[in-house]
């Protein structure tokens, strides 16, 4: 969360409000049900909301909700830090992982310049909620996302004044993983039957208890679907790519 407040409830009885500077991680599992509403009317609200794909060997286990009130934050080379998943330099956050990555949000409130230190077997992607930064002498403006493939040690990063910029990274993923909605599966036969679940109110999904009982209706699946590997993606040429 990063300003105003948010009123988390889910089919796991959790009900919690998330503050700015706070973290709530929601572990899907095999099915949840959960709702996001405003704590006061009319409150700018912004937050970052990001899926991890959980490995395949682990993708069915049981839902479960935590919250982390406090998350590592420090100062460093005229910005401030704050890690929200995995480790970076002597920093290791709370929340629990299944998969080797990394969350990082970066403040300079002045325009500066400061080095990224990367893993090589990661690939990393950086984007500004807001102002905007150049890396590899290339500039990303605000909501533009720079992807670094694997095999770097690290990056110079020269961010606006202003900017509030998200690092997100890990190991590049392996398993199948295909989305639609709020559904994620390991192929499109797999989406159909949880969507065809969810519409029928399958107890797997749960149901929020204090919520307004209200179920959203899953979008109707295209007639023409192809997927592609992540693999295919990352091999596929772009502009917006730091090489």
């Amino acid at each position: 969360m990063i300003e105003g407040e948010l009123l988390h409830r889910d089919s796991l009885g959790y009900e919690q409000v998330l503050r700015a500077g706070q973290v709530n991680l929601m572990t899907a599992g095999f099915g949840i049900s959960h709702t996001e509403d405003s704590v006061r009317g009319g409150e700018r609200l912004h937050a970052a909301q990001l899926w991890i794909a959980l490995p395949d060997a682990v993708a069915d286990q049981a839902p479960a909700f935590a919250h982390y009130p406090q998350v590592p934050q420090w100062s460093n080379q005229g910005c401030g830090w704050s890690l929200m998943a995995g480790s970076y330099g002597a920093h290791t956050a709370p929340t629990q992982l299944y998969s080797p990555l990394l969350g990082l949000e970066v403040l300079s409130t002045k325009a500066s310049s400061m080095h990224l230190d990367l893993q090589a077997n990661f690939e990393y992607g950086l984007l500004a909620f807001t102002g905007g930064f150049t890396v590899q002498c290339e500039v990303f403006g605000q909501d533009e996302l720079a992807y670094l493939p694997v095999g770097r040690a690290g990056a110079e990063v020269h961010l606006q004044a202003g900017t509030r910029l998200l690092v997100v990274g890990g190991a590049p993923f392996t398993d199948s993983v295909t989305i639609w909605w709020d559904f994620l599966g390991q192929d499109l036969a797999a989406i159909r039957g949880y969507r065809a679940q969810w519409e029928a109110g399958d107890a797997r999904f749960g149901q929020v208890k204090e919520g307004e009982h209200r179920r959203l209706q899953a979008p109707a699946l295209p007639k023409n679907v192809f997927t592609i590997s992540a693999k295919a993606i990352r091999q596929m040429p772009s502009e917006r790519i730091v090489s």
